[in-house]
């Protein structure tokens, strides 16, 4: 195999592994492609196209992902555990808050909803 062509594996390999830490971001979100796109300020399809590892996030993009707490570092070689352990926690908590909100009456809920309208309006 010619050296372009172990380049072309290997750049496609970093993509793909960049695209799956993308899809876990997201996915520790709780969102879809469009909703975590529209988070990003880019197109569902971009994301989509990140996400399968056909296209490289833009530097744009990289800084929003930081400042939302996640390392580059991490997003373009997954070397960083911090990221890593945030983020599983953070799978966790949406879990433990997604099954309480199964178990809720609809006035519970609305009550939960209203607490959360609050302190997003708070929180801007």
């Amino acid at each position: 195999m010619d050296s372009d062509k172990k380049r072309e594996l290997m750049l496609t390999s970093t993509e793909t592994e960049i695209g799956k830490r993308f899809k876990a971001v997201r996915l520790s979100y709780g969102d879809d492609q469009i909703t975590f796109a529209e988070k990003l300020g880019i197109s569902q399809s971009y994301l989509s196209a990140i996400e399968r590892g056909t296209r490289q996030p833009s530097v744009r993009v990289m800084k929003t992902l930081a400042d939302m707490g996640f390392s580059i570092d991490w997003i373009y070689s997954g070397k960083s555990s911090d990221n890593l352990k945030s983020l599983k926690k953070r799978q966790a908590d949406l879990a433990f808050i997604r099954d309480k909100l199964d178990a809720m009456t609809d006035d519970e809920v609305s009550f939960i909803r209203g607490w959360l309208e609050a302190f997003d309006s708070t929180h801007k």
